[in-house]
Parts: structure tokens; sequence; C-alpha cells
């Protein structure tokens, strides 16, 4: 019987962070560089592409990290009802790292073509 780490087996929201963890912020950017859009906004997508729930708060911490990076910024925005909220975009230096990202991620293709086959 093969031996199966069991964080690498494991089907919890734990399973899918090794391989899709690192492009969670480049997910984030690639959606923001689409639209402007909110906390909650990008927690209902980022749920939907993924089929899992994203923990309650994770999304306000990623936002936070790319937000001190200069990768993206906010403008509060007051609703006629319901609280005010922020409303993310990327910054032009977000979508330089972004581009420069996927270029990376373009030039390893071929070698996770390779491993899923």
């Amino acid at each position: 019987m093969p031996f199966r780490h069991p964080r690498f087996h494991d089907r919890s929201m734990h399973a899918w962070a090794m391989p899709v963890g690192g492009l969670l912020p480049l997910i984030v950017l690639k959606m923001l560089s689409k639209s402007q859009m909110h906390g909650y906004q990008i927690e209902e997508e980022l749920s939907k592409l993924l089929n899992r729930k994203i923990p309650e708060g994770f999304i306000y911490g990623l936002l936070k990290r790319l937000e001190v990076k200069g990768l993206v910024t906010y403008q509060w925005e007051t609703p006629q009802s319901g609280p005010a909220r922020k409303v993310y975009r990327v910054t032009e230096e977000g979508e330089v790292y972004l581009k420069e990202r996927i270029e990376s991620i373009e030039s390893i293709k071929p070698l996770i073509d390779y491993l899923s086959s």
C-alpha cells in the first residue's frame, strides 16, 4: 500500500491549499483587474470558482496583504441602505505584477501538462 501523506490527501480546505494556495492572490488580482469588487463579492466569486466555501475572514486578510504590497487599493462606498464598504481595485503596480506572474506560469505550463498526463 503506498504511503499517503495526510496533508495532501485530506479532503478538507487544506487539500487544495498546496496546489492552489500560491495562486489565490493572483486569482484575486485577476478578478479585480476585470472589475472593482468588495470583499464579499470576491469571496462569493472565489467560492464559485474553486467550488469550495472560503473561510470567513480569509479574503480580508489576503486583501490586506495585497494592499500592503501596493497591488490593490480601495475606496469607501456608501450605499443608500446598509453599511459603508470597501471597494477594491488593482493598482498599476498590481497589473504589472499580475502580468509578470501569468507569464511565469505560462512558461511552466508544459511541465504542468507533463505532470497531469
